[in-house]
């Protein structure tokens, strides 16, 4: 693709300002939404202990564990609608992620000016996520030496931890990919966007796959205490996923 052509959607600075402000506005609710969903199996964990601790009958635990799974789901409900609702506000910008686009000179020096002042926050952002993710582990392993109730506990820590980790890693991440998605840079360049069209479909077929997996093993087992770990699983997967499709795309 050429640098500047007529046919490119041309964004001006007005335009730059609006995307960037409402993606300014959008870090927040988008992280807080991620951490809610982090956080919502400590419900689960929280009832799990008690119920170990005070020695519930099995019909008394199911319903703690019931509880628990609520818990989950109020979390998650709250989380999907602050998605929904962040997201909502910059749909009529969605071109600029999915098709090529043409800055004028204006608009380019205040994305450039923006990525400037922000390097140094994302870069700060990027080591605390990482640090809270590592010393997550540490609960755990404190965890593993006693009890089944410390272990419920520890990895309600591990989860709180985890959860401020990727609060940081959000919030950095969605102001930042918004100036990528301006300079067309990273995962947001001209080629990159073409191979990602053509990687829509395997998407949206894996995670209803997936979908369907986490909920038939949940009902069959009824052992919504661990199946959700299919869950990062999942994630990692879909990494690998990706990078196998890119190569299979990069060489046809």
């Amino acid at each position: 693709y050429p640098e500047s052509d007529d046919n490119l959607k041309k964004i001006s600075k007005e335009d730059v300002d609006e995307y960037i402000s409402l993606h300014k506005e959008k870090r927040g609710k988008m992280a807080l939404a991620s951490l809610l969903c982090v956080l919502s199996p400590i419900c689960l964990f929280i009832m799990l202990a008690y119920g170990s601790a005070v020695s519930l009958s099995e019909s008394t635990m199911g319903l703690a564990t019931m509880i628990g799974i609520a818990g989950i789901l109020i979390f998650v409900a709250i989380a999907v609608t602050m998605f929904i609702s962040a997201d909502a506000k910059t749909k009529k910008f969605e071109y600029i992620e999915k098709d090529p686009i043409s800055l004028t000179d204006e608009a380019r020096k205040l994305v450039e000016t923006e990525k400037t002042a922000f390097t140094s926050i994302y870069t700060k952002y990027n080591i605390i996520g990482t640090l809270c993710c590592i010393f997550a582990a540490i609960p755990l392993l404190i965890g593993s030496i006693y009890g089944e109730i410390v272990v419920f506990l520890c990895l309600c820590c591990l989860l709180a931890c985890v959860a401020i980790g990727v609060y940081f890693f959000v919030s950095a991440g969605v102001l930042w990919g918004a100036i990528q998605r301006l300079l067309e840079e990273g995962e947001y360049s001209r080629k990159a966007k073409e191979n990602n069209k053509k990687l829509e479909p395997v998407a949206g077929i894996y995670w209803l796959m997936v979908t369907a997996m986490f909920l038939l093993l949940s009902f069959i087992t009824n052992r919504w205490d661990t199946t959700w770990m299919i869950w990062p699983v999942a994630g990692v997967m879909f990494g690998v996923i990706c990078i196998i499709a890119e190569c299979i795309v990069k060489k046809k």
